[in-house]
């Protein structure tokens, strides 16, 4: 039965993946400029996490949408990174694109 909860997990990852990058509903994705340098299509750490909060309805608990997020961020090989790969997902105002800077 472990198996059918990883595949369920699998699953609903998957669900949130395409619900995070939809463009009606999901996270905002925009050029951000940092430090005289414009980074194309990404979105902002905390800006993630209240997705989550909303999407997922996690009871107000930051830590748990954080965790969330970091989940989906590993899954599959990587759904999104931080724009210098030094961070998983945190909870402030640190970019992140879609990984290998294609949305899906």
């Amino acid at each position: 039965s472990s198996v059918k909860t990883v595949s369920d997990e699998s699953s609903a990852l998957q669900y949130l993946k395409q619900r995070f990058f939809d463009t009606d509903q999901g996270v905002e994705l925009c050029d951000r400029k940092y430090r005289l340098k414009t980074y194309k299509q990404c979105f902002v750490g905390s800006e993630a996490v209240d997705w989550l909060l909303r999407f997922v309805h996690v009871e107000n608990d930051r830590k748990k949408a954080l965790d969330l997020g970091n989940k989906l961020m590993r899954f599959n090989g990587g759904t999104f990174e931080h724009i210098l790969r030094k961070h998983e997902l945190i909870d402030e105002n640190i970019f992140y694109v879609a990984t290998s800077g294609k949305v899906i």
